[in-house]
């Protein structure tokens, strides 16, 4: 019971909390997306750090690029050949 109350003290408190517009909020809730706090205009995933552009080691940012690249071109190449 103990627990409950602490748990419901600190929702009430607000403590833990984040206030976001409508747009963020969207993104962030279902999109799983937030924005970048390097560049403040990209969209990243809310698990990495920063947004793909922001990365500071240029041959991963490269790799991650191309791998994006390449699963782009077979998810065209699948709906041309109705798969």
């Amino acid at each position: 019971m103990i627990d409950y109350l602490e748990a419901n003290i600190k929702y009430l408190s607000f403590e833990d909390t984040i206030t976001l517009c409508r747009k963020c909020a969207f993104n962030q809730d279902i999109n799983k997306k937030d924005l970048c706090p390097v560049c403040r205009k990209n969209l990243k995933s809310v698990q990495y750090e920063t947004c793909i552009d922001c990365i500071p080691d240029e041959e991963r940012k490269n790799k991650i690029k191309s791998q994006i690249k390449f699963y782009k071109e077979m998810e065209e190449m699948e709906k041309s050949l109705g798969l």
